[in-house]
């Protein structure tokens, strides 16, 4: 498990073909706690073979859903979507127990209000019962 919620390799390489179409923006915190990643207008080149109604209103959700996220707040949803998808078919109580084990630092609402937010999002090829 990586410090920050589980690594992906694929996202580490979105990310990296996103900056380089220019679609996204990555900077460095000031402070030096992790990196700050904001939209931009992407590129023509980028644009190619999407709808830009359908990519702006993409954007435009994940934005209004993770955009006032802390990086611990986000390490701790992609904790608990990883374990969701990753254990299908356990209850909430089983799910939540995992992830404490695996993030001791998160308190019970913490990880109860984890919990819930994913399960807003909807059903996902594996989800968890409640």
């Amino acid at each position: 498990m990586h410090h920050y919620g589980p690594y992906s390799s694929d996202i580490d390489d979105d990310l990296a073909m996103l900056k380089s179409l220019g679609a996204i923006n990555i900077e460095p915190d000031p402070e030096g706690y992790g990196f700050h990643v904001s939209a931009c207008t992407p590129s023509p080149k980028f644009l190619k073979g999407y709808k830009r109604a359908d990519l702006n209103n993409t954007i435009k959700d994940l934005t209004q859903e993770f955009g006032d996220k802390t990086a611990s707040e986000l390490e701790l949803l992609a904790t608990t979507h990883y374990i969701t998808r990753i254990l299908p078919g356990q209850t909430k109580q089983s799910l939540v127990e995992t992830v404490r084990l695996l993030k001791p630092k998160f308190n019970s609402e913490q990880l109860e209000e984890a919990y819930q937010c994913i399960q807003s999002l909807g059903p996902s090829p594996s989800s968890a019962k409640k």
